[in-house]
């Protein structure tokens, strides 16, 4: 596995992580703010969980390339482009159910 970076793959990660910020996924939940501490530290826990899943989700889709073989190599890019768009979706679910959307 390495990562490859081209222009037009950090031009996708940086817009990706765009619309997570547009979608207020890096904004804290409002609900954060409550008297309750460990109510508050678990959600907290949650929404950085959620931040750190679209993160790896997006880095998986566009920086990272991997070939498996030795004499004919086989790319195995387009699984990390699906691993990369469920960890994505997966996160911006989460991050509704947070409330943070």
């Amino acid at each position: 596995m390495e990562f490859t970076f081209t222009p037009i793959r950090i031009g996708i990660f940086v817009s990706l992580l765009i619309a997570f910020w547009f979608l207020g996924g890096f904004t804290p939940p409002a609900s954060l703010n409550d008297g309750d501490f460990s109510g508050a530290r678990h959600l907290g826990k949650s929404w950085g969980y959620c931040m750190i899943l679209f993160v790896t989700g997006a880095i998986s889709s566009t920086l990272v390339e991997h070939r498996a073989g030795n004499i004919d190599p086989t790319s195995l890019r387009a699984i990390y482009i699906v691993i990369g768009l469920i960890c994505m979706a997966a996160a911006l679910a989460w991050n509704q159910a947070l409330g943070t959307i």
